[in-house]
């Protein structure tokens, strides 16, 4: 059995939620299931009733001196045969299967072991059970197949099937056309909105990886046959969607527009999507991005109905997380937050959690709701009964970095709080409302967390919906106020179609002053990748200005080898004048030109404009193919070019730009002596001397990049609002 060893996820985001659909019936009698040929189904059941979900509970039949014995490295396959046709493939079995399941024979994983989203369950080793919720609707057979222990012929687990209950995944989802649903789902009860628990399947070595700027699409059917469409996915996100093909955008913005339904954390790769939805509604999820790849890019771990009104109410949860990140059976008490107030939330564990890394308070879409700078303040925990004294103050953040979730840490072994630090959303992620030189990721002692069975966490949330500022934008930027008597820096940063770059100066994995593990300072020169997806350094030499006062300025890169790089397209990605003035409006930049190899290039109205989605400092993109406007693609000029330069004129200081000194003339021999000219002989008409005080100096050519700042900054191009690019060179 081939093995493919993938990376345990870091952190787990959502809590557990539960999805009760009702139980229909339950099959009296448990079928045996045997080994056949890893291919056939040892049973198959259809599903009567009408539901989302059944559960299926197994009980392993090995015991001593049998020759069957159920370990932790048996694993066993499920496949979902739906009304539509289509299929679903699961696993499930023990905690080391880490190896996945082709399971159509066509040499391509269908299932990825514990370690991917299709995985139903651990089987207890002890007690010999697993309780598994498969996602199947009314019609559905359901197939289980025993593909371990070919070599014993005799019963190796029985099923019997309850109709409703818990579903822990719905299957892979894969891009289709960008249109057509990877996951439906349809609304079963009275209810306001469903909680989606969504899992992204990168991993090292596979064709796909997710990145920050990946993005997908919801769909809503609502019972009238009117249409609502969301957004999801990464944080870079800041396009919309079209996703009638109208022509116009359905969604706006992307992780700032109103209809962003949640952000997927970059580290655990999961998330929890808030959809606006009611009964008999269809909730479809559309895969929109890396259309090259056609495998399963995320699955959908669960579906739950919810009374969560989007928008107005957040369900204050727990998130609470073994160290092997295993179902720990928790039994989450939420509570609605509406507001300013006190609140209480619970778990009760059936046993004591063991150990632990990560576990957390939450308010989903919290950020959206109650605005960025609101707190939530843990007041006091009572752990098994008995009120515990913390190890610090808590402090608030955004659970994703994106601006929706709120998370406040229990106990994290990876995060401290970081006042000064500020996200791409433009805003300060950590709020506190106690005393920030106490606050801690860890209010917890590690042997508390081990210790939880039950857990009460008391919170009191003050400032909410202050600064909204229309929703999840930040109130303005964050980069503090305009010097006007000051000097700042530009620069001129672009990306090529093969991904080499420099990035805006503030990009926080490549901007200004990033040194990476192999000490390559991206900013201070045009960065490449070479075949294995290394960072290496190509020609380029920029030259940046100090600005400093009202006037023209330019900055440039000469001297580019970009051979190669335009195969797949003719022009840039991207062309970028980059500042650190900070964005408050106070100063204008206009007049923008551009020249490629000494040609002037034809600019549209939108290669003028600020980009809105960069909050902190001023930035202009005067070509971007990520753009929707006359700046998606400027003007034809020579690639690959071996030079660039932008010219620019800045207004609002105080003051303008100093004049530069003219250059003292050449000090030059007095004229030789001449006789005097003849009475009756009229001068002779000559010259005037060079050294004459009437000669006009040409004034020279003003410098473009006066006060230099030498060795600064290195860069990558992520452009806040732009599609771009991750570590690796792929996008979508």
């Amino acid at each position: 059995m081939k093995k493919i060893f993938r990376k345990l996820f870091a952190v787990v985001l959502a809590a557990a939620l539960v999805l009760s659909a009702g139980k229909v019936g339950v099959k009296a009698d448990a079928v045996d299931c045997a080994y056949i040929d890893g291919a056939t189904p040892s049973y198959s059941y259809t599903v009567t009733g009408a539901v989302n979900v059944i559960t299926a509970n197994i009980t392993f039949a090995p015991a001593d001196g049998d020759a069957f014995s159920l370990n932790d490295w048996c694993g066993y396959g499920v496949v979902v045969n739906h009304v539509d046709g289509s299929k679903s493939y699961y696993q499930f079995g023990g905690a080391q299967v880490s190896w996945g399941w082709d399971a159509d024979g066509d040499g391509t994983e269908d299932s990825y072991g514990v370690n991917g989203g299709t995985w139903l369950g651990n089987a207890d080793t002890e007690a010999l059970t697993a309780t598994l919720g498969i996602p199947a609707e009314q019609g559905a057979v359901v197939d289980f197949i025993v593909t371990s222990w070919d070599s014993y012929a005799g019963k190796q687990f029985s099923v019997e099937i309850t109709e409703g209950g818990a579903a822990t995944v719905s299957g892979g989802v894969a891009y289709v056309d960008g249109k057509t649903a990877g996951s439906t789902y349809t609304v079963a009860s009275d209810c306001n909105s469903v909680l989606v628990d969504v899992e992204y399947l990168a991993a090292d070595g596979d064709a796909f990886s997710y990145n920050d700027w990946c993005s997908n699409g919801i769909a809503v059917t609502h019972a009238d046959g009117s249409k609502s469409y969301y957004q999801w996915g990464g944080a870079q996100v800041s396009w919309g969607w079209d996703a009638d093909g109208d022509g116009n955008e359905d969604v706006s913005d992307g992780v700032n527009g109103k209809n962003w339904a949640g952000t997927v954390d970059s580290t655990s790769l999961r998330g929890t999507l808030m959809v606006p939805a009611a009964k008999d509604d269809v909730i479809d999820i559309i895969a929109l991005g890396w259309d090259s790849y056609a495998g399963t890019q995320f699955v959908i771990r669960h579906y739950a109905e919810s009374g969560i009104v989007v928008g107005e109410v957040s369900e204050a949860t727990l998130s609470l997380n073994n160290a092997s990140w295993t179902d720990t059976g928790a039994v989450i008490t939420t509570t609605p937050v509406k507001g300013n107030g006190s609140y209480m939330v619970k778990a009760e564990l059936p046993e004591a959690l063991g150990s632990g890394q990560f576990e957390c308070l939450t308010l989903p879409n919290g950020e959206v709701i109650f605005g960025t700078t609101y707190t939530v303040t843990v007041d006091k925990i009572v752990l098994n009964g008995e009120e515990i004294a913390l190890q610090g103050t808590s402090y608030t953040c955004s659970a994703d970095g994106g601006a929706v979730d709120t998370r406040v840490n229990l106990y994290n072994e990876w995060n401290n709080p970081d006042f000064e630090g500020v996200n791409g959303k433009g805003y300060i992620d950590n709020r506190t409302a106690g005393d920030a030189a106490t606050a801690t990721a860890r209010l917890l002692t590690p042997e508390q967390v081990a210790a939880i069975k039950t857990i009460e966490v008391y919170f009191t949330v003050a400032g909410a919906f202050e600064n909204m500022q229309g929703g999840n934008e930040p109130a303005g930027s964050n980069a503090g106020p305009v010097d006007l008597d000051g000097t700042y820096n530009a620069y001129l940063c672009f990306q090529t179609p093969a991904y080499s770059f420099r990035n805006n100066f503030d990009e926080p994995s490549y901007g200004r002053g990033v040194v990476g593990d192999n000490g390559m300072e991206y900013f201070m020169q045009v960065t490449g990748w070479d075949a294995d997806n290394n960072a290496v350094t190509r020609a380029g030499e920029f030259k940046d200005a100090v600005i400093a006062g009202n006037g023209t300025y330019t900055v440039s890169v000469d001297g580019l080898d970009l051979t190669g790089d335009f195969d797949s397209q003719d022009h840039m990605n991207m062309i970028m004048l980059s500042t650190d003035i900070p964005n408050t409006d106070e100063i204008v930049i206009s007049d923008v030109s551009l020249k490629v190899d000494g040609k002037t290039i034809a600019l549209g109205e939108d290669s003028q404009k600020l980009n809105k989605e960069s909050v902190n400092y001023m930035q202009i993109q005067v070509e971007s193919v990520y753009s929707k406007g006359d700046n998606a693609q400027i003007g034809a000029y020579n690639v690959p070019m071996t030079s660039m330069e932008i010219t620019f004129t800045v207004s609002g200081f105080n003051y303008d730009k100093a004049a530069e000194a003219e250059p003292e003339p050449a000090a030059t021999e007095a004229p030789a002596a001449t006789e005097a000219p003849k009475a009756t002989e009229a001068p002779a008409t000559t010259d005037a001397p060079e050294t004459s005080n009437t000669t006009v100096t040409e004034e020279p050519a003003k410098k473009s990049n006066t006060g230099l700042i030498i060795g600064i900054i290195a860069g990558v191009v992520v452009v806040a609002g732009v599609c771009v690019f991750f570590a690796t060179r792929k996008k979508k």
